[in-house]
């Protein structure tokens, strides 16, 4: 695997992959994060991943640099695949709770059934968490429904919100500005503020979204009805 290391300041350090949203580059990248933890413990006060980028804050990182080239040598041995959890977030698609889902249909010429057919036909890939505590960053849209980017933001985004952004799909874990195309809402509320509890899936897990109707929306969010998410 091709990786770079950036020097950024004397206790931070980026390792770079190339610039692609890529499945390898994960597990890649768990793979090297698992490996540099190993070896430099508590030496590490944060890692932060993106991508194609892992960035360390290190105490010192011309002290570090034999364990983080020990870390990617062994990196580059480990032949063990990653095996992903499952996981499934139930999601409703009426207009009423998304509200840019009749616009973003009538930009992409789609039936809903079609929409929501497509959107929750993947098994979309975790790479990492970002922009708010809980946001996960979903990989593996369909390219037929990908859309840019909001040209001006939403002051206002609900928690639940189920958007897209360019090529990627993701829940909005509270309520918050953003500039993604809400297409549908969930019940489940995936990170907890008053705790700071973050949701159970890690980078590399699968998400699935399953349709529910509004009723059974309105039930999950009362707490009236389970839902299990394996």
């Amino acid at each position: 695997m091709n990786r770079g290391i950036r020097y950024i300041t004397p206790e931070i350090l980026e390792i770079n992959w190339p610039a692609a949203i890529s499945e390898e580059i994960l597990f890649d990248m768990l793979k090297v994060k698992a490996s540099v933890h190993k070896k430099l413990g508590d030496r590490i006060k944060a890692v932060r991943v993106g991508y194609h980028i892992l960035s360390l804050h290190l105490d010192s990182v011309a002290d570090c640099m034999d364990e983080i080239r020990q870390s990617l040598e062994v990196s580059d041995n480990d032949e063990t695949s990653y095996t992903p959890t499952y996981w499934r977030l139930p999601v409703c698609y009426e207009p009423e709770l998304a509200k840019d889902l009749v616009r973003f249909l009538q930009t992409k010429g789609m039936k809903l059934d079609e929409f929501v057919a497509l959107h929750s036909g993947v098994d979309y890939l975790l790479h990492f968490y970002g922009f708010l505590p809980g946001f996960m960053y979903l990989g593996g849209l369909p390219e037929v429904l990908a859309m840019p980017r909001k040209q001006f933001p939403d002051r206002r985004i609900e928690q639940g919100a189920v958007a897209i952004g360019g090529y990627q799909t993701g829940v909005y874990p509270v309520s918050s500005p953003g500039g993604w195309h809400v297409v549908g809402s969930t019940p489940i509320r995936i990170f907890n503020a008053s705790s700071g509890k973050l949701p159970p899936f890690s980078p590399g897990d699968r998400i699935r979204f399953v349709p529910i109707q509004r009723d059974a929306y309105e039930q999950i969010l009362a707490g009236t009805l389970d839902w299990d998410y394996a």
